[in-house]
């Protein structure tokens, strides 16, 4: 969390709460440093539309390209410049292959000038804001999160509810959930090792594939009942302590 006012303000309401819900692992164990009186602290995790990505259709017209999807803003933490200059060469020595980045974000010139530099105008395309998300990681091969820290990861959560193949970075938000049977863990500082694991993932796409059918299976007691669930039994501390 920042130091902004904006923080200062979460900070100081936090402190009079009844409880505190985080939507990470990583969120409730940051509270549960600062927070200064014993209330309940609890993870529960965001829903997964599992409704509503069963029903997210490929698109019916051929793709003519495969995708390689990467999804969130456009801002240092998230290591886009890393992925761009990893796959330079991947990506132009396999023609049939873009990569698009889904999200806006204070780095967009700097990632566009990079691309151009690399010659990547025609395989890197920067989308900037859609509400067809669902839809774009769908239509995709490989969708990839070099990350340097997360929350919740909602796009790698959906990304593995549609059973897309996975490269994410090993850091706590991504290992928590997905391990090496269900996606491809690579450092994130390492643009080498990126190379490899994606080169790796497309020369044995059907590995891949069963990957991605684990990753979904890991992620299935999330949906709304069992979250749903967990809020109610928060409420009804609360309210059993007389809160």
């Amino acid at each position: 969390y920042s130091k902004s006012f904006k923080g200062s303000i979460k900070y100081i309401f936090a402190q009079f709460a009844a409880a505190n819900v985080s939507n990470s692992e990583l969120g409730m164990k940051y509270w549960k440093k600062h927070l200064w009186r014993n209330i309940p602290n609890v993870f529960i995790p965001n829903i997964i539309p599992f409704d509503e990505l069963k029903n997210i259709q490929k698109d019916k017209i051929k793709v003519e390209k495969d995708i390689i999807i990467v999804v969130g803003r456009l801002s240092p933490e998230k290591n886009h410049m890393l992925i761009v200059r990893a796959l330079f060469k991947f990506l132009t020595d396999n023609s049939n292959l873009e990569m698009h980045f889904v999200g806006e974000g204070v780095e967009y010139e700097l990632l566009l000038k990079e691309i151009m530099a690399l010659g990547l105008q025609f395989k890197i395309k920067l989308i900037g804001y859609s509400s067809d998300v669902l839809r774009l990681i769908n239509n995709s091969k490989i969708f990839i999160s070099m990350s340097l820290y997360e929350g919740m990861p909602n796009a790698v959560f959906e990304a593995a509810g549609l059973k897309i193949p996975m490269v994410l970075s090993d850091i706590p938000s991504h290992n928590n959930y997905f391990n090496n049977d269900s996606a491809y863990l690579v450092n994130s500082s390492s643009e080498l090792e990126l190379t490899r694991c994606v080169s790796d993932l497309w020369s044995n796409y059907g590995a891949a594939l069963l990957k991605s059918e684990k990753a979904f299976s890991s992620i299935k007691k999330y949906n709304a009942d069992h979250v749903a669930n967990k809020h109610i039994k928060v409420y009804q501390n609360i309210l059993g302590n007389g809160r």
